[in-house]
């Protein structure tokens, strides 16, 4: 959908990171170490919006859930900011951003849990090469 001052969209990707995972116990000298590169893929809602001449306000979330045998997991991915215009197509920014991963494993009498994720601001510059949302 999009609209003169601003526009709403789906989204659909890949999240790829590459995860190293450690596992170890000190009595017994036994330690496993494995690295995982999975694409995950994700499914979500992206949109801007100007509320002033040259300042839009911008946000996004992303959303990935399994649940399959003695796993289960989600991975979601959140931000909100805003945008100040300057010239024609160049920006400059600040943003919120919020990632979060949760993943149980349970085999037999053994389970496993984690759970990671990160959240901090985002300062940035931008250059919009058309197409973009006017009104600003």
């Amino acid at each position: 959908m999009n609209k003169d001052r601003g526009y709403l969209g789906v989204t659909g990707g890949l999240y790829v990171a590459n995860t190293k995972f450690a596992l170890s116990e000190p009595s017994l000298g036994k330690f496993t170490s494995s690295t995982l590169t999975a694409p995950l893929p994700v499914v979500g809602l992206r949109g801007e919006y100007a509320f002033a001449k040259r300042f839009n306000l911008r946000g996004a979330s992303e959303y990935f859930g399994i649940d399959v045998g003695d796993v289960s997991g989600r991975l979601t991915d959140t931000y909100v900011g805003v945008d100040y215009g300057f010239g024609k197509r160049m920006f400059v920014g600040l943003a919120y951003d919020t990632v979060s991963m949760k993943i149980e494993a349970k085999k037999g009498d053994l389970s496993g849990r984690l759970d990671w994720g990160y959240d901090g601001w985002l300062a940035y510059f931008k250059m919009d090469f058309g197409g973009g949302v006017s009104g600003r």
